[in-house]
């Protein structure tokens, strides 16, 4: 693999991060291998030094947020990059029937676990990053799951499977702080899934289907259909929701409330509960494309974050962040893709709140942002889910909650056909406390209102977002 031209930029400066210069030196060292000047050596030992490196830089690309700086990205990348490479050996050491022992291993089945492992490591990198793994990753894990398979490399399988399961949770849809926590869980629970050969009937809707001949990762069958082909495998993730519905239902006894309704009786659900609670929806049942995307390519102007949309709602062209002109790329009645080439305004996030609009006059669509992607430094896709067309500012209070003291910033929005029967309310996450609330609009006159809760429709790490009526009898 090529080095980058970001890489290039930064690794002339006279203060190179020692860690990164170390992972630098160990991707040269992987490079030599198989190429006559180094046949032989501790490729083992060079696999799980780049493991202990990446935690760390994990850790600091989250706290970075997206988009991340120009030298944050191109540590991420040189990470993923030299991870796979390493990956890639492991895969010929076993593929080419070498003796792992030259290499440092302790027998096949090692090389082919750490090879696993490694590509597993790198693609959480790729998660909290905002990128696409490199060419080659899944033909990678592909080729070491295989061999894993014919030698029956119980743990090997198993690393293949904790890469299956957390790339079938569209993970460019979860906070890179969510991300973490979805790590630990996947790696306890990755072993139930469910991993067969695609001979015979095709498995039911619920499953994914790889292509172990390309360079590709699973496809839900309720998006795309298997081709005829038989050396497909099959994976599902169902025993992993299973184990999740568990936990959701202890989080829920430990809350003093044993239900399990999707919010519609209960007081509260935890932002924990509610992560569990998206994991469990991707992995039961992966989400269809219900509407067909259409190309487009014009300018729009966007303001990002809950707190600038209110602002922006409230005082017009006198709020104090300008709206910045983003492109969008393509579209469909329920959402829109759109990219910024540079200067975002400020850190970006999955599930966080934005507010579009084609032209000065028109009203504001406010958006949450389903997934993000950033496979260049300062450059971002967003891909934006259309929860209202326009929005009017408001403040609410729970009684009992974070907001009773001090009411917080939150948008009314409207009904939304074939999605929403009945106003919402958008607002920080944590806000919501109890079934009812307290609603105080100030325009030409003050209204002040009571609301009762009918559903909590959408949690995340940032928002939350609960359908509401007017309640008829205040108390």
């Amino acid at each position: 693999m090529a080095e980058s031209p970001e890489l290039a930029e930064i690794v002339t400066e006279p203060a190179l991060d020692p860690e990164l210069a170390e992972v630098v030196r160990l991707r040269a060292r992987v490079a030599r291998f198989g190429t006559g000047e180094s046949d032989a050596g501790d490729l083992a030992g060079i696999g799980r030094r780049l493991v202990e490196l990446a935690l760390p830089m994990r850790a600091r690309v989250v706290r970075a947020q997206l988009p991340l700086p120009r030298n944050c990205y191109a540590q991420a990348r040189e990470m993923v990059d030299a991870q796979t490479a390493c990956a890639q050996h492991h895969m010929r050491i076993a593929q080419e029937m070498r003796s792992p022992y030259l290499y440092g291993f302790r027998g096949n089945p090692e090389v082919l676990d750490e090879g696993l492992a490694l590509l597993a490591d790198a693609f959480e990198t790729c998660c909290v990053s905002g990128i696409i793994p490199p060419q080659g990753f899944w033909l990678a894990a592909h080729g070491l799951y295989l061999k894993a398979r014919a030698e029956g490399a119980g743990n090997a399988i198993e690393t293949y499977k904790r890469l299956l399961a957390l790339s079938t949770i569209q993970p460019e849809s979860f906070a890179a702080s969510e991300l973490i926590q979805v790590f630990g869980l996947v790696s306890a629970l990755a072993s139930a899934g469910d991993l067969v050969n695609g001979h015979g009937a095709i498995p039911g809707q619920g499953w994914f289907w790889v292509d172990v001949a390309q360079d590709a990762p699973p496809v839900a069958i309720v998006r795309r259909d298997p081709p005829p082909l038989d050396d497909l495998v099959y994976f599902s993730a169902a025993s992993l929701a299973r184990a999740v519905s568990e936990r959701i239902q202890k989080l829920a006894g430990a809350s003093g409330d044993p239900s399990d309704d999707g919010g519609s009786e209960r007081e509260v659900v935890s932002s924990d509960e509610a992560l569990l609670r998206r994991l469990r929806e991707r992995w039961a049942m992966p989400p269809r494309r219900s509407q067909p995307r259409r190309r487009s390519e014009y300018s729009v102007q966007v303001c990002c974050g809950l707190d600038h949309v209110w602002e922006r709602l409230v005082r017009g062209e006198r709020a104090s962040s300008p709206p910045l002109e983003w492109m969008v790329q393509n579209e469909s009645p329920s959402g829109f893709a759109i990219m910024r080439i540079a200067g975002t305004g400020g850190s970006l996030s999955a599930g966080m709140a934005i507010a579009l609009r084609r032209e000065p006059a028109a009203p504001w669509s406010v958006c949450v942002v389903r997934w993000i992607r950033s496979e260049q430094p300062e450059q971002v896709e967003l891909g934006l889910q259309l929860v209202a067309q326009a929005a009017i500012p408001v403040r609410v209070a729970f009684r009992n909650g974070p907001s009773s003291k001090s009411p917080v910033r939150a948008l009314v929005l409207p009904p939304l056909e074939a999605v929403r029967r009945h106003q919402a309310v958008l607002a920080p996450a944590g806000t919501y406390a109890a079934r009812r609330f307290m609603l105080m609009h100030e325009g030409e006159r003050l209204y002040v209102a009571q609301g009762r809760l009918l559903s909590l429709d959408m949690q995340t790490e940032a928002i939350e977002l609960f359908q509401f009526e007017v309640d008829p009898y205040p108390i």
